[in-house]
């Protein structure tokens, strides 16, 4: 595929994404294996990167975010988080995938926080930035964490100012981002309560560390629990 092709496609996914984490999965590994010079085997965020294919496919999605509509800019700001979890951990340098797009993301993060939440309709996406703020702080992709910190600020004091969070939407719409909030909800829920696959050893120091250490009214309940035993057992 060439990078014109790989543009249009890329747009048309952008455009067609939805809440459910399996749409924003599949529109990173796209874009990932279409900024490496020669995909292979290994992870796409490994490879090698066409560092002008890399740039174009990001300016679109900046671009889609300026077009886009107050319901869909979500769509494209959780994308984002998605793909900064992903490269965060990517283990290539600069000339990579993961690190062309860890310093790309870092470069634009505040533009696309600004875009996401606008000064005329923006405070229906403003929770959703302040948690994509805080989901990103700690992935190290900004070394400048003060910036971090200064944006949240500035969506905390971010006043309503007359307006509703639903002003300026459709029924439709504010339907739709109902909906989509849900889904995001679920989604939400899915990831706390997904079980890491820990050793025997990992879980062993799980419990170890979370038992009280031993007092004297745990002996006390031990013996009473003792004497009662004994005693039915001689019946």
């Amino acid at each position: 595929m060439d990078p014109f092709e790989a543009r249009l496609k890329f747009v048309k996914m952008i455009q067609r994404m939805d809440p459910s984490s399996g749409t924003a999965r599949r529109v990173g590994e796209f874009l990932m294996k279409a900024s490496a010079i020669e995909p292979g085997n290994l992870n796409p965020e490994d490879e090698e990167v066409d560092d002008v294919v890399a740039e174009d496919l990001w300016s679109c999605v900046i671009e889609q975010l300026e077009q886009a509509s107050i319901n869909e800019k979500a769509n494209i700001l959780f994308f984002i988080e998605s793909l900064a979890a992903v490269v965060a951990k990517a283990s290539g340098g600069e000339n990579t995938v993961g690190g062309t797009y860890k310093r790309l993301v870092a470069q634009d993060f505040r533009k696309v926080i600004e875009l996401c939440v606008p000064e005329r309709g923006g405070l229906t996406n403003l929770e959703s930035a302040r948690r994509v703020v805080e989901s990103i702080k700690p992935l190290g992709l900004l070394s400048d964490t003060a910036s971090l910190d200064a944006l949240l600020n500035e969506l905390s004091e971010k006043t309503q100012q007359g307006q509703t969070p639903q002003e300026g939407m459709s029924r439709k719409d504010i339907l739709a981002r109902m909906e989509q909030d849900r889904e995001r909800h679920k989604r939400l829920k899915e990831q706390l309560w997904q079980i890491e696959n820990n050793t025997i050893e990992d879980d062993f120091e799980q419990e170890w560390t979370s038992i009280l250490p031993l007092t004297q009214k745990h002996r006390i309940g031990m013996k009473q629990q003792a004497r009662i035993y004994t005693a039915s057992t001689s019946l």
